[in-house]
């Protein structure tokens, strides 16, 4: 149950990042005029923070995977989920079964303390 409700969560958390950067990629494209675009083109011009780290106007689905693949937060997400989804996949009754070594190496990989500290920082 408890491995469940992890893959459960795990699923609405990345979820909700993915509609997250969709949002501040259309934002960044976006035509001049809306809040969304004024707000996004703070930090444009000297002396200003910004509230929209998208700095590229690159318009989804491309704008999407460049904020997957070039900052750091999105690579580890990947990666991260990567892990889960190979962990889950070995969990099955079948994998589990006819392969334990496959079942049992991703998990004790995942739990070495040197990949848990790795899986923690990347989170």
């Amino acid at each position: 149950m408890v491995a469940w409700m992890i893959a459960l969560h795990t699923t609405i958390h990345t979820v909700a990042h993915l509609f997250n950067v969709e949002r501040l990629v259309d934002a960044r494209v976006e035509a001049n005029g809306t809040i969304q675009a004024a707000l996004t083109d703070l930090e444009d011009r000297n002396g200003e923070s910004y509230l929209n780290f998208v700095r590229s106007k690159v318009p989804n689905p491309i704008g999407g995977l460049n904020v997957a693949f070039t900052f750091l937060a999105g690579l580890t997400g990947v990666v991260i989920t990567l892990a889960l989804i190979l962990i889950i996949t070995s969990s099955t009754k079948t994998i589990r079964r006819s392969y334990f070594e496959v079942f049992f190496g991703t998990h004790i990989i995942s739990l070495s303390s040197s990949s848990l500290v790795l899986f923690f920082i990347g989170r």
